[in-house]
């Protein structure tokens, strides 16, 4: 049998996993405070990291004025 190998995730990415499935679609700031986490930035590295690997997607308009809300992730085909 062929499996498909996964990247690799730290456990804090694991946990962000297990949020968007809990909750379906979630934003930045809502992890952040499920977290108890105080550094955005490396929570929108975690979240690059995951997009970039597939395990979540991302929604975001890049539109005049609407490029001021948070993006909006939910679980990808990895995830």
């Amino acid at each position: 049998m062929n499996y498909k190998t996964l990247p690799n995730i730290t456990d804090r990415q694991k946990e962000i996993i297990d949020l968007a499935f809990r909750f379906r679609f979630i934003n930045r700031i809502q992890i952040q405070r499920l977290l108890n986490h105080k550094d955005p930035k490396r929570i929108n590295a975690w979240l690059k990291d995951l997009v970039n690997k597939k395990y979540l997607g991302r929604i975001y308009s890049h539109k005049l004025l609407e490029n001021t809300k948070p993006a909006i992730y939910y679980l990808d085909n990895n995830g």
